[in-house]
């Protein structure tokens, strides 16, 4: 018998099970492969860990997968640590609660898996985070927001002020020029706060006196991690949990459990 094969009908079907594998490894495995292999626990993330096992006792604290397997060493006095991805993600970004979850772990370095974290959540990322310069500018205004910031000459940089009217000083105001746009902004967290700024063990907050209604307007946070770091923080992740809870002061929820510099543990019920 000879049978004849169709070659053109051979590479259609090559193919397609081409297109499926990729397509499988899109559905089950991207957004998990950013996850690193964490050797040792950032010293804030310890000291966070350390603290909640000593106050507490048959507890429930969630942590970032990457933690995971170092961090059950901490469990003492009937306390349990857990991870799972997707309910990780749906109370940072969706601000859910879980039956089984008493407490929960963040940290600053959240900010580099955010696209896992929404990948789990099953919501898009739509949004950036800006970086800025390191060195910014603090300094006093005589007339205008303008007088503080040389950004006629500027790509992209941000200042903190204090303005002055008829010679009384007003309040204070972060502006700022994002890269690729020549539009001078005004930062405003409101109600809170429209600066950060960390020193890598303690978190100033500098409060911004512009109201909600000002012209040129941008609702955010500048977060400046002082001689590393400044970045633009955009209200979309700051009305999240994460935003909220990691980069805004304590004093405006009642459930953050501790803070260690980097690290958070906050109560969820």
């Amino acid at each position: 018998m000879i049978i004849r094969l169709n070659v053109g009908w051979l590479s259609w079907i090559a193919l397609a099970v081409v297109v499926i594998l990729i397509a499988l490894y899109f559905l089950f495995y991207y957004g998990q492969s950013s996850q690193p292999t964490v050797t040792e626990l950032p010293a804030d993330v310890a000291h966070a860990l350390e603290y909640f096992n000593a106050l507490n006792s048959n507890k429930t604290i969630l942590v970032p997968s990457e933690y995971y397997s170092l961090a059950t060493a901490y469990s003492i006095n009937g306390n349990k640590v857990i991870s799972n991805e997707t309910e990780y993600a749906d109370i940072l970004l969706k601000n859910e609660n879980f039956s089984n979850v008493n407490f929960v772990l963040i940290d600053i370095g959240q900010l580099n898996f955010l696209q896992s974290l929404y990948y789990y959540a099953g919501i898009s990322l739509n949004y950036s985070i800006i970086p800025f310069p390191i060195s910014y500018t603090i300094t006093n205004l005589s007339t205008n927001a303008k007088n503080c910031y040389d950004y006629k000459n500027a790509t992209a940089g941000f200042a903190f002020c204090q303005f002055f009217v008829l010679g009384r000083r007003f309040g204070n105001i972060t502006i700022a020029n994002f890269p690729a746009s020549s539009t001078l902004y005004s930062i405003n967290a409101s109600p809170i706060n429209a600066s950060v700024y960390y020193n890598g063990k303690n978190m100033f907050y500098l409060p911004s006196d512009v109201t909600s209604n000002s012209t040129g307007l941008k609702h955010g946070v500048i977060f400046v991690y002082e001689g590393l770091v400044n970045l633009y923080l955009p209200s979309q992740l700051m009305s999240t949990f994460y935003g909220e809870h990691m980069f805004l002061p304590n004093s405006t929820t009642n459930n953050v459990f501790d803070s260690f510099g980097e690290a958070r543990v906050v109560a969820l019920h």
